[in-house]
């Protein structure tokens, strides 16, 4: 006797309904995704420590997280905001604006070399006595 099987319609996260079977992302349901859920809370208390995340996460998604899930997801979010935004780059929005301005005193002095000479003479004319 061949099982019973019925055909039920799920709406995936996109709000589609689709045929059981079909797969559905959980990618962007932090009811689903634990790394989800975590960064999530992390954007919303960027201060909070590691237990915080693991109480707040199971209170509003339901889900049971570590604080070392939470800690390897702060340290990559780190990561990546260091890649972005760091080094002599204030804000990643800025990085933007830094190009254009060095677009323009490329075309200004005519060169890349002429650009790095003019910033090399105003970085030397810019330290003190103790820095050279």
């Amino acid at each position: 006797m061949a099982a019973k099987t019925s055909v039920k319609l799920v709406k995936s996260v996109e709000g589609k309904s689709a045929a059981r079977g079909v797969r559905v992302s959980t990618r962007k349901n932090p009811r689903k995704n634990k790394s989800l859920a975590i960064r999530t809370i992390i954007a919303a208390y960027p201060e909070a420590s590691g237990a915080e995340v693991v109480d707040r996460v199971k209170k509003k998604f339901g889900l049971d997280v570590t604080a070392n899930v939470v800690y390897m997801i702060k340290t990559k979010l780190n990561k990546e905001k260091e890649l972005l935004g760091g080094g002599d780059f204030p804000a990643t929005g800025n990085v933007i604006q830094a190009v254009r301005l060095a677009q323009q005193l490329v075309s200004t002095t005519g060169s890349v070399n002429h650009a790095v000479a003019l910033l090399r003479a105003l970085q030397s004319q810019s330290m003190t006595p103790q820095d050279r």
